[in-house]
């Protein structure tokens, strides 16, 4: 049984529809990465699967559950967390108060010294140990990000959604971030990426889906894609990379 199911969902703005009859399945313990040019509905397909939209058509399927018309606040509880392209700490809490909250915003019932332990276990898996007391606000974007996954990890998904979390960033913060993706996977969890650094993205990820105007157009392993005579002709001009 997948852990995650997407069937048939579509979504439209007015007279635009921005994701058209998109279907595929997320099995407990892959990544995956999710690519397109701009405007190809990756953003919003993300919104869809996280409750922050709901979709026209389809259903969204998680650990056999039907959560099409769930919210955010019910999503995290069951287990589905995100990050976001632009970042969203509580600016003037710290990095470790930051944290804290997402542990209290999912209800978790262990007691102090297990939360303590668990925030210490997050901290120095994500490289923001010696950042705790710092205010979000006074934190450079790397180490935002890295607050980004940090808080979501926190809640205790079992699916992450990282939505560009490689934008912005110098190319050695890219291969920290990397880094980090790699260890959240080894440790058990699904993750699913948006990316635009699509080099970085193909070397992270097992398998890729690709959108092109609100469809999925390819989905395969990393090699398959790069060679796609269709992903080429959608990157021509924007993702190079890919071909």
């Amino acid at each position: 049984m997948p852990l995650l199911e997407v069937r048939n969902i579509s979504k439209s703005f007015g007279g635009l529809k921005v994701i058209k009859g998109v279907s595929f399945n997320v099995d407990k313990g892959e990544l995956i990465g999710i690519i397109g040019p701009n405007g190809a509905g990756k953003s919003t397909l993300f919104n869809l699967i996280s409750g922050v939209y709901h979709p026209d058509a389809g259903s969204i399927i998680f650990k056999d559950e039907d959560i099409t018309k769930m919210e955010p606040y019910d999503l995290v509880k069951k287990g589905l967390a995100r990050s976001w392209q632009i970042v969203r700490p509580f600016r003037n809490l710290t990095v470790e108060e930051n944290i804290r909250v997402a542990f209290y915003g999912v209800g978790f019932k262990d007691s102090l010294s297990e939360r303590n332990r668990r925030l210490d276990e997050i901290l120095q898996m994500t490289g923001l140990l010696q950042h705790r007391e710092q205010l979000a606000k006074n934190l450079p974007l790397g180490h935002l990000k890295r607050l980004e996954v940090a808080r979501a990890v926190a809640t205790g998904a079992e699916l992450l959604m990282l939505d560009e979390p490689f934008a912005g960033l110098r190319v050695d913060e890219i291969k920290g971030l990397m880094h980090l993706v790699t260890v959240l996977h080894s440790i058990g969890l699904t993750i699913l990426i948006i990316e635009h650094v699509v080099r970085s993205l193909l070397e992270l990820t097992r398998r890729v889906l690709v959108l092109h105007e609100g469809r999925l157009i390819k989905e395969g392993t990393p090699e398959e894609v790069r060679r796609d005579k269709m992903v080429i002709e959608a990157y021509l001009g924007e993702e190079s990379e890919v071909a």
